[in-house]
């Protein structure tokens, strides 16, 4: 039959409202409900579901007119037509009705099927629904004009006559089919005007209508019975940022409103997370303005304003969006103090929302995030700065220190030296206190150390510390090292390198400069010839002290490579002889302490560029080889000790020795003008083969003077055994050839000593030469007319003896001043030839020495012989000094004599006054000294002491007490009881091991007294009771048994004194008994009874085991 649920009959009255009509049949019409006509029928807010009807109406078979069904769900119910409600009264008003998922399966209207006229739909929503026919799967009327307004259609059709409404939409209802609702995102929600049927304000569920803002569409209104929104708890809420540096927080916000079936009751609520889209405003909070709203993540509808303050998002239930907020610190900020907030940057975020604007808005704010701005430690110094600078001189640099960070900060400025000088900060005054960003000015002076080679750059820092962290930051001075001028020092022990630039290890491409300039000899002279040279100016002179320099040094000149001791390429003057602890005598004794320049056959000693002055004083110039050096026409090696490429030269008291080439085994030139004096030149060219020509030298051209010279036992294999000339001038003057070999076993040649070529112009006058082989000159037109051809009668080192016939035989025009060994010249009426003057030696004597005892007012007479016992005659100055002035001279002050006169008297009267002269010794001394060599000079002495009675007396002994080794004084009275002046001896005899101290002597006038002094200390081991004499004895100088005596005796006193020793330790275990062994000394000086105990710190038991006590032990026994 029908009514598969209810069957509501004609004439009743029906009102149902709530409860739910679900999983009935009907075998007719009406699986759920049949209302027959004529029944006065009120429904609302009730669904059919789930039922089932075998024809017609599967929900709601109804036959009534003029009816308002309000609130009514048709869902999931099944009949032939109209699955969901099936209406054949007129004027029936469908107001808030859900007609879902019904199934016509016979026919059309799955939703509706229709047949009364005037049926009315508003604010429904249909959809869903099938139908078995093509066409009004959703609603089929087959009556008059159906009107639908406000109604939401999707997936269906209406069919049949109908009114066209308004407000109806066709959108996916997005329902939540669990409950046969509409889902949040709904577009039936809030689709409704508020005003629209306003006496409906509640829906099936009896929440309120509308709800949110408008009414929804269908049976249910959805219902947000809790609004909220979460913050999520473990978002960042604290960090620490550096000035110019940003950070990004994340603001995690959750919008977590309840969607409840009840508005009205809690326990329906469906959880957190599922109420409804809510629209946000954010507005952002900022302490210092320094953050903004980057960014927002997982909303929709966003909208961030152009000052990034505030934003607008759409946030659906249960979702989460990430506000992302960018803090930036100021470049300039300073730090923030921990404790004060104020210096922090305070960030959160207010949000209004809202469901629809003139609904209510609900208000929150976010967690507040603090930014603390970071300590930032940053500072610079600046710039880097370049100067130059002479050694020994300082510059001013100037840098700006900068404190970039955000703290005030305390800096220390100090400077780092360079390797090649130092720095002194000038100004600020440390500590310096800078506040950020503040500035000042450092100012640091650098001076180059006066040692510092030339062409080096010092690097020195001007260094700022932070004292907050240590940081440290610097400044470089870099300053170029101009070279200097001066006079440059060069010693055996010296140093070229000062400093070791590598020694710090932590650079592999650091070098160890040679960076002494030499001009310091109190800091370190140089070690090498050839670096003085690379640092001197040109007109430096270089002081070399003595010793052998035998570094070589290798070159390229014109492709070929040499090696000498020392490449000279400026004019300058290099002299030798110093000693290093005096660098200023002048000349320098080079005799006495040589400076040897030698190669070792190891190459040249020195080559000479071409274009110089160049000076060369006191130097040995030794063992130079010049084979492979070439350097001479076709290619010859050349200048074996020196080499001139074409430099003017001075070579002055040089020895020249032991060196080969084949040409100019001791010197080769090129050319230029050379001037050579007083140079020993000798046994050049040989060792290995004599050289070919010019032994001693070789002159290929150029303006040459030889003025006193010694050429000796050179060689070579054809001409010029001691000197060659090419081309050019040569004066030769006052110079010795002897003994050089122009090649006696070869032939070809002339094998002359001297050999000028025809190209070559010779003047040569009061010359020597002999024992030359096997020529002395060629041509033989180079004899001058005062050369002499007899043997020099040379002694040791080519020096002249004194028969030598080269004595006074030079040039008389000639102005040399001094000879090789600085002697001065001439010694006598002209100047030697050779590179010796013969010193005459001057001489003096006068003697003898006398001693004479007077009595007052007696005189005596003394007399001296004076000798000149040197070379030429001399005129002597006769002085004498008397202690109490009671001498006279009785001969000349001035005496004259030559060496081979008798000796002159010289007598001197000493004469003792009459008073008060007793025992006094008067000292008469004599000199005489040369007016030629003031340093020639001798003396005589007469010593007269006056007659006198000597006496002496001694004041008593004395007696007194001590302990072992403590000294006791005595003291005395010595009297002179004599007529004159004396001194006494004091002595003493003493107990052995006694030890006494007193004055030796003792001077006393006559009649005076002084005090003796005497100190006695006995041995350690000095027995108590002991009693010791000491006695002392005082005796006349002047006569030995004139004395007297006195006798100090000394008591030994009692000391008590005891010794235990040693401590000792051990480890035990229980019940084990332990031995310790002791020494016990008697360290007093008499013997004594000691008493023993024994004392345990733990109360252990203990014995006295040996020996027994008291103990009686004799002075110092053990």
């Amino acid at each position: 039959g029908d009514g598969g649920g209810i069957y509501n009959a004609t004439s009743s009255t029906v009102s149902v409202s709530g409860g739910g009509n679900s999983d009935n049949q009907s075998g007719g019409k009406g699986g759920g409900m049949y209302t027959a006509a004529g029944t006065l029928f009120y429904l609302k807010n009730y669904p059919f579901s789930y039922n089932t009807a075998a024809t017609d109406g599967g929900g709601l078979y109804n036959l009534v007119g003029g009816i308002d069904l309000i609130n009514v769900k048709y869902a999931h119910n099944t009949a032939q037509r109209g699955a969901g409600l099936y209406n054949t009264g007129s004027n029936v008003n469908l107001l808030f009705n859900t007609v879902i998922e019904n199934e016509a399966t016979n026919g059309s209207g799955g939703g509706i099927y229709n047949t009364g006229n005037g049926l009315n739909i508003d604010a429904g929503l249909i959809a869903f629904n099938t139908a078995s026919t093509t066409n009004g799967n959703g609603i089929e009327n087959t009556a008059g004009a159906m009107t639908i307004n406000r109604t939401l259609k999707w997936q269906n059709d209406y069919h049949g006559n109908q009114t066209s409404g308004t407000g109806n939409i066709e959108k996916d209802p997005l329902l939540d089919w669990w409950w046969d609702d509409i889902s949040y995102r709904s577009p039936a929600i809030d689709a409704v005007p508020s005003a629209i049927l306003p006496a409906i304000d509640y829906d099936a569920r009896m929440n309120d209508r509308p709800h949110i803002c408008d009414k929804d569409m269908g049976y249910h209104e959805y219902a947000v019975g809790k609004r909220a929104f979460k913050w999520d708890e473990g978002m960042v809420t604290e960090a620490t940022v550096q000035p110019g540096e940003a950070y990004t927080y994340t603001f995690p916000i959750t919008n977590t409103s309840e969607h409840w079936l009840y508005d009205w009751d809690k326990e329906s609520s469906l959880g957190p997370g599922t109420g409804y889209t809510e629209t946000m405003n954010i507005s952002l909070n900022s302490s210092q303005g320094w953050a903004a709203i980057t960014y927002i993540a997982g909303a929709s509808g966003v909208v961030t304003s152009s000052n990034f303050t505030t934003a607008t998002f759409d946030i659906g239930p249960g979702q989460v969006v990430d506000i992302l907020v960018r803090v930036t610190i100021p470049p300039t900020q300073t730090a923030s103090v921990e404790e004060d907030d104020s210096t922090k940057e305070l960030t959160s975020l207010d949000y209004d929302a809202y469901q629809c604007p003139a609904a209510d808005h609900l208000t929150g704010a976010s967690p507040e995030v603090k930014t603390s701005v970071a300590r930032d430690y940053t500072f610079a110094i600046a710039p880097d700065n370049y100067g130059v600078a002479l050694p020994g001189t300082t510059l001013t640099y100037t840098h700006v220190l900068t404190n970039m960070g955000n703290l005030t900060g305390t800096f220390d400025i100090h400077p780092k030296a360079g390797f090649y000088g130092v720095g002194q900060i000038m100004a600020p005054v440390n500590p310096l206190t800078l506040a950020p960003w503040m500035t000042e000015t450092v100012v640091i002076s650098v001076t180059i150390n006066p040692e510092a080679a030339g062409g080096l750059t010092d690097i020195t820092y001007a260094v700022a510390r932070l004292e907050a962290d240590g940081s440290v930051h610097a400044a470089a001075n870099n300053t170029w090292i101009s070279p200097t001028t001066g006079t440059r020092y060069v010693a055996t022990d010296g140093q070229d390198s000062l400093v070791d630039e590598t020694a710090s290890g932590t650079n592999p491409e650091a070098i160890d400069y040679a960076d002494n300039n030499c001009t310091q000899p109190d800091i370190a002279p140089c070690r090498t010839l050839q670096h003085a040279i690379s640092q001197a100016a040109a007109g430096d002179t270089i002081k070399i002290a003595t010793g052998s320099y035998t570094e070589t040094y290798t070159t390229t000149v014109a492709s070929d490579v040499i090696t000498q001791v020392a490449f000279i390429n400026k004019p300058i003057t290099v002299t030798g002889g110093y000693l290093t602890s005096d660098w200023d005598t002048e000349p320098p004794a080079h005799t006495l302490h040589p400076t040897l320049l030698d190669a070792q056959g190891a190459g040249r000693v020195l080559y000479i560029e071409s274009g110089y002055t160049v000076i060369l004083e006191r130097l040995g110039l030794l063992n130079g080889d010049a084979t492979g050096l070439k350097g001479g026409p076709s290619a010859a090696d050349a200048g074996g000790d020196l080499y001139n490429a074409g430099s003017d030269l001075t070579l002055n008291a040089l020895r020249i020795r032991d060196g080969y080439a084949e040409l100019g085994g001791g010197l080769y030139s090129e050319d230029g003008v050379l001037s050579l004096t007083n140079n020993l030149i000798h046994n050049n060219g040989s060792g290995i083969s004599a050289t070919v020509s010019g032994g001693g030298g070789y002159v290929h051209a150029g303006d040459i003077t030889l003025l006193n010279n010694t050429f000796a036992d050179n060689t070579s294999s054809q001409d010029g055994g001691a000197f060659y000339i090419a081309s050019g001038t040569l004066a030769v003057t006052n110079t010795i050839f002897a003994s050089n070999d122009g090649g006696s076993g070869e032939t070809g040649g002339d094998h002359a000593a001297l050999h000028a070529e025809a190209a070559a112009t010779v003047a040569a006058d009061y010359n020597l030469y002999h024992g030359n082989t096997l020529t002395d000159v060629h041509p033989s037109s180079i004899y001058g007319l005062h050369d002499l051809l007899v043997d020099p009668q040379f002694g040791s080192d080519f020096h002249l003896q004194a028969s030598s016939l080269a004595r006074d035989a030079g040039d008389p025009a000639t102005t040399l001043a001094t000879d090789y060994e600085n002697n001065t010249r001439p010694s006598g009426p002209r100047v030697d030839i050779g590179a010796y003057e013969y010193v005459i030696q001057p001489g003096v004597a006068l003697e003898p020495n006398h001693q004479q005892l007077l009595s007052p007012g007696e005189s005596h007479t003394y007399t001296h012989t004076l000798d000149n016992t040197g070379e030429y005659t001399d005129t002597f100055d006769i002085t004498f000094a008397s202690e109490y002035g009671w001498a006279t001279l009785l001969t000349p002050a001035i005496v004259t004599l030559a060496p081979e006169d008798a000796p002159a008297t010289v007598r001197v009267r000493v004469t003792v006054p009459l008073t008060d002269t007793g025992g006094l010794v008067d000292m008469t001394v004599i000199t005489a000294t040369s007016q030629t060599d003031s340093d020639i000079w001798d003396t005589a002495t007469d010593t007269t002491q006056v007659r006198f009675t000597p006496g002496v007396e001694l004041s008593p002994g004395q007696s007194g007490h001590t302990t072992p080794a403590t000294p006791i004084t005595y003291t005395h009275t010595l009297t002179n009881t004599g007529d004159g002046v004396d001194t006494f001896t004091v002595t003493h005899q003493s107990p052995p091991g006694w030890t006494v101290v007193h004055s030796n002597t003792l001077t006393v006038p006559a009649a005076q007294t002084a005090t003796l002094t005497v100190r006695i200390t006995p041995p350690a081991n000095a027995i108590s009771g002991t009693v010791e004499p000491v006695t002392i004895t005082v005796t006349s100088a002047f006569s030995p048994t004139v004395q007297d005596a006195a006798v100090d005796v000394t008591t030994i006193d009692r000391v008590r004194a005891v010794q235990l020793e040693e401590d000792e330790s051990s480890v035990i275990t229980t019940q084990t008994a332990v031995t310790y062994t002791h020494t016990l000394t008697n360290t007093g000086n008499y013997t004594d009874v000691i008493a023993l105990n024994w004392q345990s710190s733990q109360g252990w038991v203990g014995t006295l085991v040996t020996p027994a006590s008291p103990v009686e032990l004799a002075p110092f026994a053990s």
